[in-house]
Formats: structure tokens, C-alpha cells, sequence
């Protein structure tokens, strides 16, 4: 089985809505217009799709960080990239994928990117941050959503005791099934 791993798309789409502002999304967006604007190359994300499949990739990981605000149009930018991909996909939120307390409350990225392709074997990242599919047989992918939103200066995840104590009870799970 070939995989590839993929992250960090941070699909944007800048706000003057004073509204939307009263967040941090004014410094990602600041952020974003003084440096990372010059960081990214669409151009290169857009042929990854085909050229994933020219390879004979089986299944793609994707990592977080699809948006950089968390907005909704963000988010469809973000679901219209990933319907591109002809093989399996699996994907989990980065940090500013619920980079603000509302767009983490209303669960903005499993409403977006919530793939459903396949059944899971053992939990629900959207339910407990936790999840177990079969890549194929003797081969287990577990994925976990570590990302929070934090405070006005700050963007990262936790690895939580309860995390860690899902993960224990999804191994133990899974070694009952094997």
C-alpha cells in the first residue's frame, strides 16, 4: 500500500467584516497578508490529486491546517480541493482548523470535512477526537484530533489524558479483533 501524508493547505480567504474580526482572526489575517501570503504556491497543491494517482498512491493522510481563519468560505475551498482526490482520504483538524471558540463550538470542520468514506472501525473524531479504519488487512490507521482553540495569542493542540486514555482503549479494541 502506497500513502502520502499532506498538510498545512491553510486555504484562505481574507475578511474585512468587522464582525469577524472581533476574534484573532484579525492577527491570522494579518498574518497572513505580511508573511504567509508568500509562502504558499497554489498552483503546486492543485496537481497533487493527479499526480498522487500517477504514483499509484493508495490513500492519502491529511494532516490539518486546511484553513487559516476557520471561516466557512475557507472551509469550502478546502472541501472542493479534497473531492479531487481519486484514492481513499482521511483527514484531521490542525489548529486552525478550530482556530476560533466558535468555529470549534459548532464544529465547523467535521461539517465541512467530515469525509465518510469508509466505516471506522473504532470511534468518531467528531464525537471523541478519536478514530480507527482498516487500510487493509493486518494494517490499522488511528487518527486523533489534538487541535484547540486557545486564547487571542495562541494556536496549538493538546494531547490530553483522556486522549490518551481513548487511544489505549482503541488499541485494546482492535487487538481483540485481529
Amino acid at each position: 500500500m502506497r500513502l502520502a501524508h499532506l498538510s498545512d493547505f491553510h486555504f484562505t480567504e481574507l475578511t474585512w467584516n468587522p464582525l469577524r474580526l472581533l476574534s484573532k482572526r484579525v492577527l491570522g489575517n494579518l498574518n497572513w497578508l505580511i508573511s504567509r501570503k508568500n509562502q504558499f504556491n497554489r498552483s503546486l497543491s492543485q496537481s497533487l490529486p493527479s499526480l498522487l494517482q500517477e504514483l499509484g498512491v493508495d490513500c492519502v493522510l491529511m494532516g490539518g491546517d486546511f484553513t487559516t481563519t476557520a471561516m466557512r468560505e475557507e472551509f469550502a475551498l478546502a472541501k472542493s480541493y479534497v473531492e479531487q482526490f481519486p484514492m481513499r482520504w482521511f483527514a484531521t483538524a490542525g489548529n486552525h482548523d478550530h482556530y476560533t471558540y466558535h468555529s470549534y463550538r459548532t464544529r465547523r470542520f467535521y461539517e465541512s470535512l467530515g469525509h465518510g468514506q469508509d466505516q471506522w472501525l473504532y470511534g468518531s473524531l467528531a464525537k471523541e477526537r478519536i478514530e480507527a479504519h482498516r487500510l487493509m488487512p493486518g494494517w490499522t490507521l488511528i487518527i486523533l484530533d489534538t487541535a484547540r482553540p486557545t486564547h487571542f495569542l495562541s494556536s496549538r493542540g493538546l494531547f490530553s489524558k483522556a486522549l490518551e486514555n481513548k487511544l489505549c482503549d482503541c488499541l485494546a479494541s482492535l487487538g481483540a479483533h485481529e
